[in-house]
């Protein structure tokens, strides 16, 4: 799948589409373009069918077993459930999470959150010239169908100038820069960390691939350092029951424990943030939710 439009998408584009997709399973058919546009608060009809592309991409949505039109996807339940107005950081750093996962897709935003370095400016120009560095095509194409839905992202949502991953600094010139780690809840690194393993039918992961492109630090803008005080504080609050770093000379890793879950673990996150759980008492409850319990501290 490819973007089918040369649109972003904006955060409340999203808040819709979150609350109305539930009673409307046939949001996306050509033939309910206008109703849908209504239901969407008013969007054209080429970015409806943009923001499906992205909805999908980022695992929001998926089509219905055995029927037609779309449903919300096991993530979208879970910040339909506990965070339907995107309020919480960590439901748009999930969703980032998806966006670079799913490099197969709307490749060119996960090209460009892997690929530019950070602390450096960077002009309109270069990142044109970057994205087409990965897939060559004119670059009349790259601007419409790569940079404008880009830019419309970093500049509609959080992402960009709060988060650090395209701020301007200029006229065309952007820089990327490392988030604000107290924007980075521990679960939230959980999550993303065991997805990523998950995704490779992983449960050991050496440090050093999270700061390959495609990996977790790399996306996320995270040097080693600081990621490793991020892993340290997830071990800990959850007692090694998510998981837990092994330093060994050359070989830094972490190991996932069998039963976490990255669902539960973004479950996690919201029964602490919303409903004001204690972290080990919320993984608890969103382990159990997913039909896992967990154990004693592990060693």
């Amino acid at each position: 799948m490819g973007l089918s439009e040369a649109f972003g998408f904006e955060e409340q584009w999203l808040r819709k589409l979150i609350k109305v997709i539930g009673d409307n399973p046939d949001l996306f058919r050509q033939d309910n373009i206008e109703n849908s546009q209504f239901l969407l608060g008013g969007l054209g009809n080429r970015q409806v069918l943009a923001l499906k592309d992205w909805a999908r991409a980022m695992g929001l949505i998926r089509q219905r077993t055995n029927e037609t039109g779309f449903e919300l996807s096991p993530v979208g339940r879970i910040l339909s459930r506990y965070d339907p107005q995107l309020e919480e950081d960590g439901s748009l750093w999930a969703l980032h999470h998806a966006l670079c996962m799913s490099a197969n897709d709307i490749w060119f935003y996960a090209s460009y959150c892997n690929r530019i370095p950070l602390g450096q400016l960077i002009t309109r120009s270069q990142i044109k010239a970057a994205l087409a560095a990965e897939r060559p095509m004119a670059e009349s194409v790259i601007e419409k169908k790569c940079l404008f839905p880009l830019l419309q992202i970093m500049g509609q949502t959080r992402l960009g100038h709060e988060f650090g991953l395209l701020v301007p600094a200029g006229e065309d010139i952007y820089e990327r820069r490392s988030p604000d780690v107290s924007r980075l809840h521990p679960a939230v690194i959980a999550y993303m960390v065991c997805d990523w393993a998950s995704r490779r039918n992983r449960n050991t992961v050496n440090i050093a691939e999270m700061m390959e492109v495609d990996g977790v630090c790399r996306y996320v803008g995270l040097g080693e350092t600081l990621f490793l005080e991020l892993l340290g504080a997830v071990q800990e609050r959850y007692a090694k029951n998510v998981l837990w770093v092994s330093l060994t000379a050359g070989l830094n890793s972490i190991v996932i424990a069998t039963q976490s879950q990255p669902l539960a673990l973004l479950e996690a996150f919201y029964l602490e943030r919303v409903e004001d759980k204690e972290p080990l008492e919320a993984l608890r409850m969103a382990m159990k939710m997913e039909g896992n319990e967990v154990s004693a501290e592990r060693p």
